[in-house]
């Protein structure tokens, strides 16, 4: 929270906490979530807080790994990650594994988060999947902001790896992207893919810069997949000519 305040006593008018930034529920009264609250209120910033969500539907509790949008102390919006870890959240292969509770759910729609700059929330590793970046920037979203929990890496290579995804993703849908981690890699990206600031590996630190709305609308966009599948194609095509051709000289 003093690094907030402090990030705030610079002029920030939009602060973004990593993943699992909490792991208490905001939704539960507690000293915690009343401390998170006061610092919303007090510094009247935009509040991006990654965390663990809860609530009943059809019957039974679902469980969410979400980033929220906190301003003047109240809860505005709450982004669910849509693509889960295999095996560490979603239950692949489930029948092998010794019986356990599943811990999360997907969320169901993609959801901006309407901060100072319409925000389009991605959760730890979905900034590597370019058709949800896509899908997530095509849907009315200014800003593109990748909340990581990166504690679980052993080395700062796998760190900067994430990095360069997202780096890709920023260039591909032409928006700014804001990485906020817990131990590194984060980072201010721009359009054209430049890194405009970066925190060391393994400590705390603070990242202020300028960021600015974007709504462009890119061929990848526009068309998605299509050159790959496109290359793909003529590469099967041509193999196949190939195969047929020499088949034929030698009969």
């Amino acid at each position: 929270m003093n690094l907030t305040r402090a990030a705030v006593a610079g002029g920030a008018a939009l602060v973004l906490w990593p993943e699992y930034a909490v792991d208490f529920y905001l939704q539960e009264d507690s000293p915690a979530r009343r401390a998170v609250v006061a610092l919303s209120r007090d510094t009247g910033v935009d509040l991006i807080v990654g965390g663990p969500h809860y609530g009943r539907e059809a019957g039974r509790t679902r469980y969410h790994n979400s980033a929220f949008l906190i301003r003047d102390g109240r809860f505005v919006a709450r982004s669910d990650k849509l693509r889960l870890v295999p095996f560490a959240e979603e239950p692949w292969l489930a029948w092998l594994l010794p019986a356990r509770q599943v811990a999360y759910e997907p969320g169901s729609a993609i959801r901006a988060l309407p901060a100072a700059l319409r925000i389009g929330a991605l959760m730890c590793g979905e900034s590597m999947l370019p058709d949800l970046t896509r899908r997530i920037a095509s849907a009315d979203t200014e800003l593109l902001a990748n909340l990581s929990n990166d504690g679980w890496f052993g080395h700062e290579a796998g760190a900067r790896q994430q990095l360069d995804s997202a780096v890709v993703r920023a260039v591909e849908n032409r928006r700014y992207l804001v990485r906020a981690t817990t131990s590194g890699v984060s980072a201010i990206i721009d359009p054209w893919g430049r890194t405009l600031a970066t925190s060391g590996f393994g400590r705390a630190e603070v990242l202020a810069g300028a960021v600015h709305a974007s709504h462009a609308s890119t061929p990848y966009q526009r068309w998605g997949d299509l050159f790959a599948w496109i290359a793909i194609t003529f590469v099967v095509a041509s193999s196949v000519r190939v195969t047929r051709k020499h088949r034929g000289g030698r009969e």
